[in-house]
């Protein structure tokens, strides 16, 4: 078994998996033997879609989706059922239902999936053609039911387990924002890919460590000085945070550095070092106490002291670039060691945090009916994309209408409800990664269901193709397609038998509605580069106001080192922010005619400042003694100053 797959059979995925798979299994086996199989099927079902709303989190979290989902899927599968045979009630419901879950959108990743599964309730609903509406979602809120309840009790049982691996994530995400640091000091790869690369992983490390944030920073027991474990934890998040810092910054831009250090021939060196910083990194998280780590400790000193030997013979102007080269190293080798005591040590030793208002270093975010209210206007994307739902499903729900004599017209509304989202980039995504995992399951049930007759045998096959189907779910969803498609094909064809029906349906009824989800994005598009502007404010705005706090603290004003995160946090976030909507603006239609100079420039020159002030920050607060004096510092500041005169031409 590789290491890769390990991991995921261990980790949050693999416990989850495990979780709903027999929390949707088992009722339907106990349903199945008490009252009958129709009911058990619904039991079942209503367990899975409520699994899928259960997304990471504290108890809290876990309370919130059970709220929304039961009384939400209730709602939809009374109503549904209710109007199964009245095609001038369904159509209409179905877009009310889905203009109602597009608007829940505007509340958060957490609310917005109870709206996407709930229509997903719809059109279990109207395969299921049930005969008494009351008594179907009965039994249908009962299997939700039943899954929260069994979710709640291994929350308590671990209430920090999904905090635990969202720190190893974070910690991963580091080792691989290390490697895209490496890239920069590699002459085969030119500056602006480098950032390319950067700015993708940048994207997803700020999303882990605001996933840490929100997990830690709102558990009030945790932070109680008294908790020692807490305090752990808090002091690991703040060495991550810390290592993210210096592997930011820089004293000079990276033109300037590979022009010194190829001069110098230190330059593949650097790249070594900061290689096995990276995997330094994931060894001491996984606490490795083997031969290997000892090994990366000693390749690190004999390339750091060759490199030491570099710069003692370097000529004077290579020579200062080499000699804070290797001053940013030692700082990152020093924060790596830092993450790895406050992982090793108790909170007593490592020290008490002091009083600090966290609220505002947590994501905001607010469940307030006022914030829907505020998006009914037509430049709220949430808006367009709620009306676009809702025309795509009155569209899908008139195809079950002209088509009476198929069985499985409502696999047209499953997908749009799957893969529609607001931007084109990740429409497309799902499109893509739903029609290839649907293909392959088709292609591996055929042998499956025409060789195979045992019915102990196919059970446990989509019995393990469940698990398969909730293991892959966020790591990889075409492969989760993939086992679901066993799963679904497997089971129906035991159940109402007609397989080839069946295949041609899947198939059909799949492409049918993956075009639909992409001709309803140009008919009611959500374009990013509607706020590519505010994005590029956003970015001169933090970062004159990170550096504004270095500077106040520079002339010994009043500023503390939570002033200095929190404008440090704004500033990444809003690259982060900038670099995503850029990445999926790349992926919309029309844009390979485009010309992305600009905005690669932008880019570039945006993380190019962004470090530097990191370097100037580090400086000034005392991270590289001997070099926060005006006169050292204020060329700098004034260097930085240009690039944001450079920025604003670009806008």
């Amino acid at each position: 078994m590789g290491s890769g797959t390990k991991k995921l059979l261990t980790g949050e995925h693999g416990g989850d998996a495990l979780r709903n798979t027999l929390a949707t299994i088992i009722p339907g086996i106990v349903v199945a033997c008490l009252v009958k199989l129709d009911v058990a099927v619904v039991v079942s079902i209503g367990a899975l879609l409520a699994s899928l709303t259960d997304m990471p989190g504290s108890r809290a979290d876990k309370w919130l989706s059970a709220k929304w989902c039961i009384p939400a899927f209730f709602i939809v599968a009374l109503t549904t059922a209710a109007s199964l045979h009245y095609a001038w009630i369904l159509v209409p419901w179905l877009m009310v239902a889905a203009f109602a879950g597009g608007m829940l959108f505007a509340l958060g990743p957490r609310v917005a999936i109870v709206g996407i599964l709930s229509l997903i309730v719809a059109c279990f609903t109207i395969g299921l053609w049930p005969v008494d509406p009351l008594f179907y979602s009965c039994w249908f809120i009962s299997g939700a039911g039943w899954y929260f309840f069994i979710s709640m009790l291994l929350a308590y049982y671990a209430p920090y387990r999904s905090l635990k691996h969202a720190l190893k994530r974070s910690v991963s995400g580091i080792a691989a924002l290390l490697k895209a640091k490496a890239l920069f000091y590699d002459a085969n790869t030119t500056v602006e890919k480098a950032y390319e690369e950067l700015s993708a992983l940048h994207v997803i490390v700020s999303e882990q460590q605001d996933q840490v944030r929100l997990l830690l920073l709102r558990e009030r027991d945790l932070l109680k000085r008294e908790n020692e474990k807490g305090q752990q934890w808090l002091n690991q998040l703040y060495a991550m945070i810390d290592l993210h810092e210096v592997l930011t910054a820089i004293d000079h831009d990276y033109d300037t550095i590979r022009e010194a250090l190829i001069k110098t021939g230190a330059l593949e060196l650097v790249q070594k070092i900061v290689l096995l910083l990276a995997d330094r990194v994931q060894m001491i998280f996984e606490r490795d106490d083997t031969g290997s780590a000892k090994a990366n400790k000693l390749e690190i000193q004999r390339l750091a002291a060759e490199l030491n030997e570099l710069s003692d013979t370097a000529p004077d102007a290579s020579g200062a670039v080499l000699s804070a080269t290797i001053a940013n190293l030692r700082e990152i080798l020093d924060q790596v060691d830092s993450m790895g005591y406050s992982i090793d040590v108790d909170a007593k030793s490592a020290g008490q945090s002091e009083a600090i208002d966290y609220k505002h270093f947590i994501p905001a975010s607010s469940l307030n009916w006022k914030v829907i209210a505020g998006h009914f206007s037509w430049k709220s994307d949430v808006l367009r994309f709620a009306i676009r739902w809702a025309l795509l499903f009155g569209a899908g729900g008139l195809v079950g209408f002209l088509l009476p004599d198929f069985r499985y017209t409502y696999w047209v509304l499953l997908t749009i409800a799957i893969v529609a989202r607001p931007t084109f980039a990740v429409t497309q995504r799902r499109n893509f990664q739903r029609m290839k995992g649907t293909v392959l399951g088709l292609l591996i049930c055929l042998p499956l269901i025409y060789l195979l007759h045992n019915t102990w045998l196919l059970l446990i096959i989509a019995t393990f193709s469940l698990y398969g189907f909730f293991l892959f779910n966020q790591p990889n969803y075409t492969i989760s397609v993939l086992f679901i498609t066993i799963t679904a094909m497997v089971l129906l064809n035991m159940h109402q038998g007609a397989f080839p029906e069946l295949l041609g349906s899947r198939a059909g009824f799949t492409l049918l509605g993956a075009a639909l989800a992409i001709l309803g994005w140009f008919l009611l598009p959500v374009k990013q580069s509607r706020q590519l502007s505010k994005l590029k404010h956003d970015i001169i705005q933090t970062n004159q106001d990170y550096l504004t706090v270095i500077v106040s603290c520079l002339n010994n004003e009043s500023v503390n080192n939570q002033d200095i995160r929190l404008a440090r946090k704004k500033a990444h976030t809003a690259l982060a922010s900038f670099s995503d909507t850029l990445n999926q603006l790349r992926n919309e239609p029309g844009s390979n005619r485009r010309d992305w100079t600009r905005e690669s420039q932008y880019q570039s020159i945006a993380y190019r400042a962004n470090s530097l002030i990191v370097g100037i920050a580090l400086s000034v607060t005392g991270g590289r003694s001997g070099t926060h004096a005006l006169p050292q510092i204020q060329p700098r500041i004034d260097y930085v100053q240009s690039l944001f005169s450079e920025l604003e031409q670009l806008k």
